[in-house]
């Protein structure tokens, strides 16, 4: 037996009778229903009619689209004056618009996944490299305007919500808004990082960015108990677990990675382990990672976690695809894309998204060695979209070494932390602590401050 597509008529005249009873009825539905909703070529057409009438604030009743339809040259194809007055006819009352509108919208998603289907098997049976990834994206696409529609809000509906931790006791003045880093004069600056933000931690390599982020996821999760999901497109996560013990027990990267332990060393390990299986702190470690798989996996993630912070190591190892999955030729155009989206993301999960990002060389040719916002490489976009803009800088990684080892710095142990951007505060310049070999930074003069 043959299967139709899933439709309904009825459902589709008595929207449109409805909204020619009462065209005021157009604003209840045309947010989250599209003309492409409609099963019958003629009903898309006088749905269209309805809604460019509308725009241009003049009511879609029997006369008015009539004569749009005529002017238009359809009239004859829809049918006729005499089908728009069967519609009329067909309801009684447009309070129901609603309820009709429903059933228009949730046929045409079941035909848009029935669709989808035949995409993704057609992907499957092409082998294709990224199916997975390429299907979570059809399915996106066809479920989108399914996810509701946000109405604008007066500000007397957020000002009770905006107005409440403002007018609280002194005590909570300064107070962590946000998710902390643990580095007490970047939370002083910033009352931790602030859900929906995008914050670039830029800097040429070697300066210690992952250790940095590392730093501060370690602090989100073990010291503030947050959740924290750290994608690392750089390193494994057996990698990035060698870092967080060092930075845990204090004891020299490189002896942990060689093994070469102490019996008490090896009891510290022991000891701090403890804290770290406590704490909600996951690693994806995808090597080849794309804005839509890492929306994909964060949805996943939701489902078992809560969410408080999203790190990503780095952004220019990041990939963007267009809808069919295939990559964007232009790698400037990629990352504006790779910066929107990761931007997107902060929003639509709402979490701040801290991500590395790597400064081109340009750094390198200035005597002072100074970064600056024309050096984020690759786009301007990632200048536009951030909120948060940080540049890591080491004065010690140029100045170099004496051949005993000690370094030639006036500031050794530390870090320049440079503030470049901030949407919600001025330029400035703060200095961490920062020991190499373990590869941790803390606050100056708090050196249990991880």
């Amino acid at each position: 037996m043959e299967k139709h597509l899933p439709h309904s008529v009825e459902a589709e005249c008595a929207v449109l009778g409805s909204l020619i009873i009462d065209p005021d009825a157009i604003g209840l539905v045309e947010p989250w229903l599209g003309p492409d909703d409609f099963y019958r070529d003629a009903h898309r057409t006088l749905y269209m009619a309805i809604i460019h009438l509308s725009a241009r604030r003049t009511p879609a009743d029997f006369i008015t689209l009539c004569d749009a339809l005529e002017r238009d040259g359809k009239l004859t194809e829809i049918g006729g004056a005499s089908y728009v007055t069967s519609l009329v006819n067909a309801v009684p009352t447009s309070s129901n618009v609603e309820y009709y509108a429903r059933i228009v919208a949730h046929k045409a998603l079941c035909r848009r996944l029935i669709q989808a289907a035949g995409q993704i098997a057609a992907l499957a049976y092409a082998e294709a490299e990224n199916a997975a990834e390429q299907a979570e994206q059809v399915i996106f696409n066809a479920t989108q305007r399914q996810h509701g529609v946000r109405e604008p809000v007066s500000v007397g509906t957020v000002l009770n919500d905006v107005l409440a931790p403002l007018t609280t006791s002194q005590e909570t003045a300064g107070a962590i808004t946000g998710v902390p880093s643990g580095l007490s004069h970047l939370d002083e600056l910033t009352a931790g990082f602030q859900r929906t933000d995008l914050i670039l931690l830029a800097g040429r390599p070697a300066m210690g960015k992952t250790a940095l982020a590392l730093t501060i996821a370690r602090n989100a999760a073990i010291s503030y108990g947050r959740s924290v999901l750290f994608f690392s497109v750089e390193m494994s996560r057996q990698q990035l677990l060698y870092r967080l013990l060092a930075m845990e027990t204090k004891i020299d990267l490189a002896r942990i990675w060689k093994r070469r332990l102490s019996e008490a060393e090896q009891a510290r390990l022991i000891e701090v382990s403890g804290r770290i299986l406590d704490a909600s702190l996951h690693i994806d470690d995808m090597p080849s990672l794309t804005i839509t798989a890492m929306r994909s996996a964060i949805r996943r993630f939701l489902t078992r976690h809560d969410l408080d912070l999203v790190v990503v190591d780095y952004l220019q190892k990041l990939t963007a695809t267009y809808d069919t999955g295939k990559r964007y030729a232009d790698r400037v155009q990629e990352v504006s894309e790779v910066a929107r989206g990761l931007k997107q993301i902060a929003r639509e999960f709402d979490v701040p998204v801290l991500s590395l990002a790597q400064l081109s060389r340009a750094v390198e040719m200035r005597a002072d060695k100074i970064p600056q916002l024309s050096d984020l490489r690759d786009s301007g976009e990632l200048e536009q979209e951030a909120d948060l803009i940080l540049f890591l800088h080491r004065d010690e990684y140029y100045a170099g070494y004496a051949p005993d080892g000690t370094s030639r710095s006036d500031r050794p142990g530390t870090a320049d932390v440079i503030v470049a951007k901030y949407r919600n505060g001025p330029q400035s310049e703060l200095r961490l602590g920062f020991a190499a070999r373990e590869t941790r930074f803390s606050t100056l003069g708090n050196d249990n401050n991880h």
